[in-house]
């Protein structure tokens, strides 16, 4: 998203009929962040001028944050800066601070939020706006600041824990959600590379996955012990698009010179084997969708579908964008 246009929000009307309340977007990549929604009646066509404006606001900070969407009200980061709007679009409260950066989606917990900047991690009442606790990631975990500030994360909420990726020997950490306190530090000795993780399932195990600087790591979202991890080299090492899993296999891609990865999981999670690599489906950013075991993305080649489990390619690329919904996968092709 252009870092300018986040000093203005602008909402319209996608929802064909009268207006009903949409079902919340509470965090990156949505409910389940897997960048899909479930809702339906949306417009087949726009109108010649486009949808109706709802509402729009500004003064928000700059920045590159999607907003997060709870109980109808939108919460949005920019620069020094956080605003959550009500449904009529007029501001509810608005806070500013070092705890707000440029680009990282606040991730919303029932009655909290959770917000993230390269070396501050905080949480806030959602009704209220204010602040119940605050840190310095890179001074509690001792954290070189000149590597561990790599970070663009929306964080992770597992039950009562936050999931940060901090760097340095510990790589990533769970803090106790109400007080920040933490509860396990990983042994990654890794430093964060601009990816939000991933939480997955392997029968009653559940396995953090994200790409750190030099790896795509799995770690045990309960105790935080190093599962396994991937080795991923890239001269240009911003990873923004968060692994999935599919069919058994996690996966994951980077920008042009690396490509993509399936790593075929063992059955208990302890451990990965390389299924595939392949330099296909490269993606700066932006992310994919993951859809009956394949995903499609507008690549840096264009748009594209590929097989999770096994890398083959089943279309593309082809100029063009990606949206899913329940009963709609439209593939908006430019020209």
């Amino acid at each position: 998203m252009n870092r300018q246009a986040l000093g203005c929000l602008a909402v319209g009307m996608l929802l064909a009929g009268a207006m009903v309340r949409a079902e919340d977007w509470p965090q990156w990549g949505g409910v389940h962040r897997d960048n899909k929604s479930a809702e339906t009646g949306l417009l087949k066509s726009w109108p010649t001028d486009g949808p109706a404006l709802l509402w729009s606001g500004t003064n928000i900070g700059k920045g590159y944050s999607g907003v997060a969407v709870a109980k109808g009200v939108t919460y949005v980061v920019g620069e020094n800066t956080m605003t959550a709007f009500d449904p009529a679009g007029k501001i509810k409260w608005q806070q500013h601070g070092k705890a707000f950066g440029r680009d990282s989606t606040p991730t919303v917990d029932g009655d909290l939020i959770f917000v993230r900047t390269p070396t501050e991690a905080a949480s806030l009442d959602a009704e209220t706006g204010s602040i119940k606790w605050e840190c310095n990631t890179i001074a509690k975990f001792q954290v070189d600041p000149k590597k561990g500030n790599r970070n663009a994360e929306s964080l992770l909420v597992d039950g009562n824990n936050l999931i940060l990726t901090v760097g340095g020997t510990a790589g990533l950490v769970a803090v106790n959600k109400l007080t920040g306190e933490t509860v396990w530090q990983s042994t990654v000795n890794d430093y964060p590379a601009w990816c939000s993780p991933a939480l997955i399932s392997c029968g009653k195990r559940k396995i953090v996955v994200t790409m750190m600087f030099t790896q795509m790591v799995g770690v045990d979202a309960g105790t935080g012990a190093l599962l396994w991890s991937y080795p991923v080299i890239h001269s240009n090492p911003v990873y923004c698009n968060t692994p999935v899993l599919a069919d058994g296999v996690v996966f994951s891609c980077v920008s042009q010179g690396w490509g993509d990865v399936g790593l075929q999981l063992a059955d208990d999670g302890a451990s990965v084997k390389e299924a595939y690599h392949k330099k296909d489906f490269a993606i700066s950013c932006g992310g994919f969708v993951e859809l009956n075991g394949y995903a499609y993305a507008a690549t840096d080649s264009g748009g594209m579908c590929l097989k999770i489990k096994t890398g083959e390619k089943a279309w593309g690329p082809d100029k063009g964008g990606i949206f899913y919904s329940v009963k709609l996968l439209k593939l908006c092709r430019a020209g």
